[in-house]
């Protein structure tokens, strides 16, 4: 069980299996809440691995040999500290092991001994001379594709309007990698941030050649959260290294902040007028300096693939989950009825966007219906969008704006960008610009009808549990072992030898009861069926509970935007 003290839980699942009792929920494509497990002593040789390219390089023993074995021994420590398990390996004795987690959401306080981690080894990169070229997640086809053995599979395959679902990389050839002065226009500043402000703004991400819409959606919710500062966003980013060409990410797996470090050459293309990123690339907008060159999307879209070990294992998603790994909030999906005015909905959304504290930056956002085609309309069915602004206009009209992380098409039915609907008294109201950006207002009424609901992850709840502001987790991290701790449901005699944990409680309070399992994605392979994860569940028992209590079931879910193309 991994927890908030708010108790979460983790517990990798074996078969649930004790007297033939077996709970096997089919995974579609990922597990109820995309996570992985933190590498502890007793899970050695339990982490995700994947195929190699035969005859490869040895990249950590060049990279020690340039940089020396105290840089490599940082390399090793930090890619240790955010390794994610293998669901498909179990340990054969049982096992359980206790954290506690704490930070501040509103300020910088997450992961502090990896941020020292990566001072130490930019330190050693400049004694030597070197730029960081990372060992771990190398500049070639093992970074980018599932199986590299695979690489030349779709470079013959079409190209569609569907970019994020075509094959992978379908109809791509001469990919190199390339440092932020390589690609684009050589001549502009390579900078983290750029505009106006903070330089963080939702119109500077921009999706390429991959299926990641759901995790670009995500941080561009993250960079939407002008009232705060853009306190997350500079907290998760680790620019001061940028001299060596180190970057680090902070990421919130199973309940610990760990930090993921990347390099800056990113996979390019020739476009003909020089080199271009071929997956998220810098979005032009108003809000940028001219003369300088962006480079957050693509770093935190690096350091997401390196975390599930390639750019392919991150096509398809749910964007709380992404939302969840980046802020450690919890997460919710309120589902819309069509036919309804859906007024508990948007009552519960705008008091989550418009907090009477004004101490929010949750992450809303949305898919649209996958039953439906709404393409004659601007709208791109299951694909995943960022919910920026919930606005009731003195009017009376309810408005959304929303965000389409490709950085451009958009809505063009009523109140799109140019609709005639539009009055300049409004617009000012609202804050609508007429920008080919991708962000664009819809009624709630239409929004209801074309969106199956709205995605919530909120990273402030928690610090409302405690003094301080402080986000808590008391975790507890075990497995289920057949024969030995797998005691099925609680109908099973055998129900008591399932992991537990004891909880004492002193005063009144709120408890949020978390489960995680480990992430699938990092196995995922194109010629084979995914994993199952099992169905998991959380009892609570005691005080005046006369049976144990279901609190928490983690299913495995169908539906997920993006795709991986040539995945089945």
């Amino acid at each position: 069980m991994l927890g908030y003290m708010h108790v979460r839980a983790l517990m990798p699942p074996d078969t649930c299996d004790v007297n033939a009792h077996t709970c096997t929920d089919k995974l579609k494509k990922k597990s109820c809440r995309p996570a992985g497990a933190v590498s502890v002593t007793s899970s050695v040789g339990l982490a995700a691995t994947k195929p190699q390219v035969d005859g490869g390089k040895d990249y950590r023993s060049e990279f020690q040999a340039k940089n020396g074995t105290t840089a490599m021994a940082l390399v090793e420590k930090l890619s240790q500290r955010h390794v994610l398990l293998n669901p498909g390996l179990h340990p054969t004795e049982p096992f359980m092991e206790t954290f506690e987690e704490v930070w501040c959401p509103l300020k910088t306080s997450r992961d502090p001994v990896g941020e020292n981690l990566v001072k130490e080894l930019a330190a050693e990169l400049r004694a030597k001379g070197s730029v960081f070229e990372d060992p771990i997640f190398p500049a070639d086809t093992a970074s980018l594709f599932a199986d590299p053995q695979l690489a030349e599979r779709n470079m013959n395959a079409a190209q569609t309007f569907r970019k994020d679902q075509d094959a992978f990389l379908a109809g791509v050839t001469g990919i190199q990698w390339k440092r932020p002065k390589e690609w684009g226009d050589a001549s502009a500043k390579v900078v983290m941030f750029s505009g106006k402000g903070s330089g963080l703004d939702p119109d500077d991400v921009a999706q390429g050649r991959l299926g990641n819409c759901y995790f670009l959606a995500a941080i561009a919710g993250c960079a939407a959260s002008a009232d705060t500062e853009d306190i997350l966003i500079r907290d998760l980013c680790i620019e001061d290294h940028a001299d060596v060409g180190l970057y680090g990410v902070k990421f919130f797996i199973n309940g610990k902040w760990a930090t993921v470090i990347v390099d800056d050459r990113i996979p390019c293309v020739d476009e003909g007028n020089g080199w271009y990123p071929i997956f998220a690339s810098p979005k032009e907008h108003s809000g940028q300096k001219t003369g300088e060159k962006e480079l957050w999307p693509m770093i935190f879209e690096k350091a997401w693939a390196k975390l599930n070990l390639s750019y392919e294992a991150t096509a398809g998603g749910l964007t709380q989950d992404a939302a969840s790994y980046l802020s450690g909030g919890l997460t919710k999906c309120l589902d819309l009825e069509r036919g309804d005015e859906n007024d508990a909905v948007w009552a519960e959304c705008k008091s989550i966007l418009n907090p009477p504290t004004g101490k929010s930056f949750a992450f809303l956002s949305c898919a649209v219906r996958p039953d439906e085609d709404p393409s004659n309309l601007g709208l791109i069915t299951g694909h995943a969008y960022s919910i920026l602004k919930m606005v009731q206009t003195k009017c009376g009209k309810r408005l959304v704006q929303i965000r389409n992380p490709w950085g451009q098409h958009e809505w063009t039915g009523r109140y799109s960008d140019k609709s005639d609907m539009w009055t300049p008294e409004l617009c000012k109201e609202v804050g609508h610009e007429n920008e080919e950006d991708g962000s664009f207002f819809m009624l709630w009424e239409d929004f209801v009808q074309w969106f199956e609901g709205v995605e919530v992850c909120d990273p402030i709840v928690l610090a409302n549990f405690t003094e301080g502001d402080l986000c808590r987790v008391d975790g507890l991290l075990s497995h289920w072992v057949k024969g030995k701790t797998a005691g099925g449901d609680v109908f099973c005699q055998t129900f008591k030898y399932n992991p537990t944990c004891k909880m004492t409680v002193t005063k009144d309070c709120d408890v949020a009861i978390t489960l995680f399992q480990p992430d699938v994605r990092p196995m995922f392979h194109p010629d084979e069926e995914d994993l199952t994860n099992k169905l998991a569940t959380v009892y609570v028992s005691g005080g005046d509970r006369q049976a144990p209590e279901q609190v928490v079931v983690c299913r495995p879910k169908d539906v997920w935007a993006g795709d991986r193309g040539n995945a089945k």
